[in-house]
């Protein structure tokens, strides 16, 4: 897995990995999967408006596995993004410390989210541990939840964003070809 961020160092990328389809006549070749992190608190009309920025990239979006990690919010923001998007899982973290991690994942994941993601979970922090900590517990539930999935679902790559950007329609699309073309950024 690699991350994929201008502020963020790499992580072991895996070996081989497959470049972008651009066409459906290589069948042999995919589109990379993504898991895209999103930290919120209290803003989750500005964690909404980047979740339908993602709906919209020219990137395939069911490549893609978002997670939003609410950090503790007082608004209802897992609430909102439970009504505005039925995310097919909400996810409780009852811990106090960011690097330990509890997660209380459902048995069963709901229907199919709204916008059309491979998989969109909502994981709500039981304190607000930040940014960065925020980030972690995201990076947590890429290993321990993602990372089980079927081997051609697993992420290639995490994507950090912020829940304030405003989203070019090609990013996901610009950030993959560049980190799939020079193996050594990412």
């Amino acid at each position: 897995m690699s991350v994929v961020d201008g502020q963020t160092s790499s992580v072991d990328a895996p070996s081989g990995a497959a470049a972008p389809a651009t066409s459906e006549a290589s069948a042999s070749t995919r589109a990379p999967n993504i898991a895209i992190l999103i930290v919120t608190w209290n803003r989750w009309e500005m964690a909404a408006a980047v979740l339908r920025a993602l709906s919209k990239q020219t990137f395939p979006i069911d490549r893609m596995d978002v997670v939003v990690i609410d950090n503790a919010s007082t608004d209802g923001t897992t609430e909102q993004l439970r009504l505005a998007f039925s995310p097919e899982m909400l996810v409780t973290n009852p811990t106090s410390d960011a690097h330990l991690p509890d997660f209380r994942v459902p048995d069963e994941r709901a229907g199919r989210n709204r916008l059309g993601f491979r998989s969109l979970t909502v994981v709500t922090n039981s304190g607000n541990h930040g940014g960065c900590g925020g980030f972690n517990t995201g990076f947590a539930f890429v290993d321990s939840v993602l990372q089980k999935n079927a081997p051609d679902e697993r992420p290639d790559y995490v994507w950090l964003v912020d829940d304030d950007v405003d989203l070019p329609a090609d990013a996901a699309e610009q950030l993959t070809s560049t980190a799939e073309a020079d193996t050594t950024v990412g």
